[in-house]
């Protein structure tokens, strides 16, 4: 037996700040098709947001799970890594950030729409064939586990809505994630254009900030009666791109989370379907849901 991998050697050329070590990768089959994973450890000296004077040693790891229909089987760690990844390069790549939330992808938190992003992204990306999610090791908008606690015990008990309970705490602001360890990893697999699942304007600066080519994905799901407020916080207050009829409160939000799961599924029948209800017949939205997508 020859000596175990532990690490994938990063290219000679390969100059980034961000990405320290990445892991040998490996095929992960989940609930939503077979990924292949990949973890970037990111290691840097980061200011502690509740403005302690003293500055922490951070080492953070960071999951990559990559959608790749080209059957890729075998040892993955005698590929490069741009091999890793299915691309044309005239066509942007389906890319999700997503910032790891304890609560709601491990816990199934009905406080927050994370799990559903990150299931939506996932089915999206499956569909379409190829894409990558970047699942960074940023809980509580990178303030950490315990001050998203506690700031949770502020929105609970004395109301204060998640766009200004870090700074009760004496931090300066209330969203300390950064995004260079993404826009590393993007160079790393040699990606320039993306398609970018997402509702914040940040992640779309920061990844067109490092020369990539970004069109926005929307992603949005319905609200849960506990996520209603959170959701309106981030769209009126901290500037997510939310659409107000998905944060309303009205029952047709969930309609509207269903049909857009199903986007990369529909064919010409089922738009044309979709025309008749627009336009007032009695073709059932649930007729059109309850049918097996071709």
């Amino acid at each position: 037996m020859q000596d175990p991998v532990v690490y994938k050697r990063l290219p000679s050329d390969f100059n980034a700040a961000s990405i320290v070590v990445a892991s040998v990768p490996i095929h992960l089959p989940t609930d939503i098709g077979d990924w292949i994973h990949l973890c970037v450890v990111e290691n840097d000296e980061v200011r502690d947001p509740r403005n302690y004077s003293e500055t922490l040693k951070v080492v953070k790891e960071h999951t990559i799970l990559i959608y790749n229909t080209d059957g890729l089987e075998g040892d993955l760690s005698k590929l490069s890594f741009t091999d890793l990844v299915k691309m044309n390069e005239n066509e942007p790549l389906l890319v999700r950030i997503h910032s790891c939330c304890r609560f709601g992808d491990a816990l199934y938190s009905k406080n927050c729409d994370c799990r559903r992003q990150l299931d939506v992204a996932k089915l999206v990306i499956k569909e379409q064939g190829a894409g990558i999610i970047f699942y960074l090791d940023q809980e509580g908008r990178n303030a950490g586990l315990t001050m998203k606690t506690a700031a949770n015990h502020m929105e609970q008990v004395h109301r204060i809505d998640t766009s200004q309970t870090y700074q009760r705490f004496g931090m300066g602001g209330n969203d300390f994630r950064e995004y260079g360890v993404v826009t590393d990893a993007l160079k790393l697999l040699g990606i320039t254009k993306v398609r970018l699942i997402t509702n914040n304007p940040a992640k779309i600066q920061a990844v067109r900030d490092a020369g990539v080519e970004v069109i926005r994905e929307q992603n949005q799901t319905a609200p849960t009666p506990d996520s209603l407020a959170y959701l309106r916080a981030k769209r009126e207050l901290m500037g997510h791109l939310l659409e107000e009829e998905m944060v309303d409160g009205s029952d047709h939000a969930a309609m509207i989370t269903k049909l857009r799961m199903l986007l990369p599924r529909l064919t010409l029948e089922h738009v044309q379907e979709l025309e008749k209800i627009v336009n007032g017949t009695k073709v059932s939205a649930e007729t059109l849901l309850a049918r097996e997508p071709s």
